[in-house]
């Protein structure tokens, strides 16, 4: 006779399979008999398991009482849902609806979780002639691995121009940025520029790959030079369209690490705004990785409007969510590499992303450029007037730290006309950082009585103020 008993699981993909049958269960159950929602039963249709890398889903299908399903679940921080699932998780659960379905998303303890998904496997490690995209092609590289075990790409195309990179401390922001650079290297007809902003042990490991044509801009006069020849790559092709002259059309693409502190310079916020608004005709692409969810860290919202395309990893908390990963629940994703992939015309998709492991490998040579050539690219709409600059240097100079409210009023009282919250941002840090300078040179920036002055010999200052 034979046993009714199933056989346990003996796999690890068994065993989460077997667990996400076991909530599906439950969760049909309470459901059926009312005990989710004032004794009102609730019909589950359909239930799907998806028992992915590092967290397992369900998708269950409640027809018209989705609203209600929904409600009952996520009520008291998904106090009804989390006593049904059977194992130790970590983080919270994640519950929203998937197209018709609502998806029910919890991590797997450190035991049944895959947490690293090796390039390698996904792309067979090779970079060879027979790897190398067709000329003429839109780069494309693979992200990572979906919670269905499929390969999640991206492109650098006319449909996404540029891409952001958002995750704190720990998340896989670098471990993306070095696979998308190593898999850019497939590429004999592509061009690369490097901005380390941060001392970035993967860009500095990056240097040397195919494409990346000069060196790593670290400081803000290299960063300077390399944002400006790359904004003179694509005022040349505009000038080429127009002269009807042959157009370079290789792909130019400009990587930044820790894009925050980057657009601190206004010079550099100008650059890449121009880019991020004019690169896509050009066939000039942004790709910036930053810490910081916020829009002043993105370099002001007509810079982050243009990130079409985005990898959103771990953010601290909701409204970080919000700004950076276009709502999606970021704040919940877990560390070391578990994103959200974020396309301008696709659904979304939950991914791990892929690392650079030792058997991929990249295609190396020496850049082109020992140095960024000094390239004067005239931003008048951002570089700071003098009016600007003085009133500027003014506030900075104060003995209590005066913000850009403070900044706003000494320029309306001046007759400035007063610009936007993030050009008043720029230009108080841009202040901040001549002041700095001056001090560090000597000169100092205080108010100067009626008996003295600039020029008597007797103080070497400039003349500070005082709000009227």
């Amino acid at each position: 006779m034979k046993s009714s008993q199933t056989a346990p699981p003996t796999t690890t993909a068994d065993r989460k399979r077997d667990l996400l049958t076991r909530l599906a269960q439950g969760l049909e159950y309470h459901a059926r008999t009312g005990q989710l929602v004032r004794r009102t039963p609730i019909p589950i249709r359909k239930a799907t398991v998806i028992p992915g890398l590092r967290v397992g889903a369900i998708e269950l299908h409640c027809g018209l009482e989705s609203d209600r399903m929904i409600e009952a679940i996520t009520r008291r921080s998904c106090a009804l849902l989390r006593p049904l699932i059977p194992w130790q998780f970590p983080g919270d659960p994640i519950v929203e609806l998937a197209g018709p379905a609502i998806r029910v998303e919890i991590a797997w303890p450190d035991e049944l979780a895959t947490q690293q998904v090796k390039l390698s496997r996904i792309r067979q490690g090779r970079a060879n002639p027979d790897d190398n995209p067709r000329a003429g092609e839109s780069p494309t590289w693979t992200i990572g691995v979906s919670q269905w075990g499929d390969a999640v790409g991206g492109e650098i195309s006319d449909r996404m121009p540029h891409w952001l990179v958002v995750g704190s401390t720990g998340s896989g922001k670098s471990i993306a940025l070095e696979s998308f650079i190593a898999q850019m290297a497939r590429y004999k007809d592509i061009l690369i520029v490097l901005v380390d902003a941060k001392g970035s042990r993967v860009i500095q490991n990056m240097r040397s790959a195919r494409g990346v044509w000069g060196p790593v801009a670290r400081d803000p006069v290299g960063i300077r030079s390399a944002l400006s020849w790359a904004v003179r790559q694509m005022q040349d092709r505009f000038a080429a369209v127009s002269n009807d002259n042959p157009l370079d059309r290789r792909p130019l693409v400009v990587v930044i690490d820790e894009l925050a502190n980057v657009v601190k310079d206004p010079t550099s916020a100008a650059q890449l705004e121009l880019i991020a608004t004019q690169g896509r005709e050009a066939n000039v692409h942004l790709v910036g990785a930053t810490q910081y969810s916020t829009i002043d860290a993105l370099g002001g919202a007509q810079i982050a409007r243009n990130f079409l395309a985005r990898i959103a990893l771990h953010v601290p908390d909701q409204s970080a969510s919000q700004v950076t990963a276009l709502g999606r629940p970021a704040h919940n994703l877990l560390m070391n590499g578990d994103g959200y992939a974020i396309y301008p015309d696709m659904p979304y998709i939950r991914v791990q992303v892929a690392i650079l492991d030792a058997d991929y490998v990249v295609p190396t040579w020496r850049p082109p450029l020992d140095d960024w050539p000094e390239s004067a690219v005239e931003i008048p709409t951002r570089w700071p007037r003098a009016d600007e600059l003085a009133h500027s240097l003014i506030s900075a100079s104060q003995p209590k730290i005066e913000g850009r409210t403070l900044l706003a009023k000494r320029y309306q009282s001046a007759g400035i006309p007063v610009s936007s919250a993030e050009r008043l941002q720029a230009l108080v840090s841009y202040g901040r950082q001549v002041h700095a300078e001056l001090s560090r040179v000597g000169v100092s920036v205080c108010s100067v009585s009626d008996r003295g002055g600039p020029g008597n010999g007797e103080n070497d200052t400039l003349q500070g103020g005082t709000l009227p």
